[in-house]
């Protein structure tokens, strides 16, 4: 991946299951207090 070193995957990968959990929840996403929204599809197609 170009834009993580290899040596962070792990520590990222456990970051976006912990945000999944916590913040971007299927049902009902708390996408006002979601860090990530700029880059998001879900925001940028269903909120905007």
């Amino acid at each position: 991946m170009k834009i993580l070193p290899r040596s962070e995957w792990a520590n990222f990968s456990h970051y976006l299951v912990s945000h999944g959990r916590e913040i971007c929840q299927a049902r009902k996403p708390k996408c006002e207090i979601c860090s990530i929204m700029p880059y998001c599809a879900y925001v940028n197609k269903n909120i905007k």
